[in-house]
């Protein structure tokens, strides 16, 4: 019975690869689905990001969401294949959201699309996105006794979306950080 069982976990194993020739990525572990928006600074849309954009790199599949010379560049590729990475980088998307930003994306006809619809939707609106942001920069403190590195971890991750927000996409120089990090810890 045991060797049956591991037969088939074989089986399973190996019938796991995409049409492309990349091992699958469970697309459940460690990923949190996307939820929450920036302008209320309870979004989690950088990391989502962050971990999505891996998983379609990892498969072959993030020319379909990402702007990329190469792809520009190479004419060869056949409809079919890029239906088909569409299709697959679509499903990846989909499949890692929340049903409360499924609205924004319903009417999306590809998968940049509704990467770009999630984008703005979830990173915030210009200006006022990063105004919230840097007020809860600013709010940062760290109180006696609590953990140091969770802190820094809060700071880091908010200078992170305050760049992404910025125009030039760089953010706060690394003096000014340094200085509101500073101002942000007990006085020990």
């Amino acid at each position: 019975m045991a060797s049956t069982t591991r037969a088939a976990a074989g089986v399973s194993a190996a019938s796991s690869s995409s049409s492309i020739g990349h091992p699958y990525t469970s697309l459940s572990h460690s990923i949190d689905k996307l939820d929450g928006f920036m302008a209320t600074g309870k979004s989690n849309y950088d990391a989502w990001r962050f971990r999505v954009l891996r998983i379609l790199q990892e498969k072959g599949l993030a020319s379909a969401v990402v702007d990329m010379a190469a792809d520009a560049a190479d004419s060869s590729s056949n409809t079919a294949t890029t239906e088909s990475v569409n299709d697959q980088a679509f499903t990846i998307i989909c499949l890692n959201i929340h049903d409360s930003q499924i609205p924004h994306i319903q009417s999306a006809s590809n998968a940049k699309e509704a990467w770009d619809t999630l984008a703005k939707v979830d990173q915030g609106i210009g200006a006022n996105g990063r105004m919230v942001l840097m007020q809860r920069l600013w709010g940062l403190h760290l109180k006696e006794g609590q953990d140091v590195s969770v802190h820094l971890n809060s700071f880091k991750e908010l200078s992170t979306q305050v760049a992404n927000l910025s125009p030039n996409g760089v953010g706060l120089p690394d003096g000014d950080l340094v200085s509101m990090l500073s101002l942000s810890l007990p006085p020990s």
